[in-house]
């Protein structure tokens, strides 16, 4: 694993500031799609997620749901 580390630290010498720029951008996003990953996988995360989409599911049904999405909060 480290000679992949050392390879990409070397490589990246080579590129240019919004090159990395670029780089390090799309890293973060990695990073946080992971953390939230880790978040949704433990299991008490799981079951209330669930639980909310049962509740949601059964108010869409009732006709009690709302059309407009995350916007309108």
């Amino acid at each position: 694993m480290n000679n992949q580390i050392d390879r990409i630290v070397e490589d990246a010498k080579q590129l240019s500031y919004d090159e990395l720029k670029v780089i390090s951008e799309r890293l973060l996003d990695i990073l946080d799609e992971m953390e939230w990953d880790a978040i949704v996988a433990k299991p008490h995360v799981k079951k209330y997620l669930e639980e909310q989409g049962r509740l949601a599911w059964q108010e869409h049904l009732e006709g009690e749901s709302e059309e407009g999405g995350f916007g309108c909060l």
